[in-house]
């Protein structure tokens, strides 16, 4: 409840708008609108739309309350707080932690920023697992076709899995620590897609699996950016693809220089092609 609470507070759209200028789009699933294997709000995605009194009422459900000063307190009476990891070479990164933080004091949450160089954070995230929250991104080529490339991410014995992890090899084992049921269920669907080739099947497997990440919300998601892409008009053949871009049919462009096609702009002009990316 918590971390839907957190999703809830978190205003994604102007995020989009004052970040990204527009040229973004409000990511809502673990997988990008172009795979085909994608499940949309309009198809029963549980969706987190900007909300924070939403987010102070589930808040106070699960517990937690507030002082005088409108800060959040656990049932213990500890200042709800943590720091953001984020890597300094991106600014739009850094602008977009600096926005959630804006974001989370507003229902209560203190959250302290941590800017730091790329390869101090990996070693952060992978070798000594000091953090307790990252904003950056993940993605593997030719996920959007096939998600069990993701498998190294979200699977509980992937090599890139990120969250409630157990003590590495060689470790001493933690105490109490288990994979939880959901987490099951996903390495379950994951094995179930790998070994499915009907496409029906594999459509329905990967909709479960992005139904219990939209209700667990080990990773929330914010804005997928916009990629663009200039085609001059005197191309033909065009066969633009959310998956493979413009040029994916490259072998089949022909240039028209009798204009035996009429230009769809001006001549000189160029198509401007907007697709999302993960």
């Amino acid at each position: 409840m918590f971390r839907q609470a957190v999703a809830y507070s978190i205003n994604r759209q102007q995020i989009n708008n004052n970040i990204y200028r527009g040229l973004g789009a409000i990511q809502h699933s673990a997988l990008g609108v172009q795979s085909p294997y994608y499940l949309s709000p309009e198809a029963g995605l549980k969706v987190y739309n900007y909300n924070p009194e939403k987010a102070r009422s589930l808040l106070l459900d699960a517990g937690f309350k507030y002082n005088n000063a409108n800060e959040l307190l656990d049932k213990d009476g500890n200042r709800v707080e943590f720091t953001i990891l984020v890597k300094s070479e991106e600014k739009l990164r850094i602008d977009t932690a600096v926005k959630v933080k804006e974001d989370l004091s507003k229902i209560g949450i203190k959250a302290n920023l941590q800017v730091l160089n790329f390869n101090t954070i990996l070693e952060k995230l992978l070798l000594r697992r000091d953090w307790e929250c990252y904003v950056g991104a993940f993605g593997v080529p030719g996920a959007d076709f096939e998600p069990n490339l993701l498998s190294l991410f979200w699977l509980s014995t992937g090599s890139f899995h990120q969250f409630n992890l157990g003590a590495k090899p060689g470790e001493t084992p933690l105490q109490n620590w288990q994979v939880s049921s959901w987490e099951q269920e996903i390495d379950r669907l994951f094995t179930a897609g790998y070994q499915t080739v009907d496409e029906n099947e594999r459509r329905e497997i990967y909709g479960q699996f992005q139904q219990i990440v939209a209700e667990q919300l080990p990773i929330f998601f914010l804005v997928n950016p916009l990629s663009l892409q200039a085609v001059r008009d005197r191309i033909d053949n065009l066969k633009f693809s959310a998956i493979g871009g413009a040029f994916w049919n490259i072998d089949e462009l022909k240039i028209n220089d009798e204009g035996v096609n009429p230009p769809l702009t001006p001549p000189g002009k160029t198509h401007l092609i907007f697709l999302t990316n993960d």
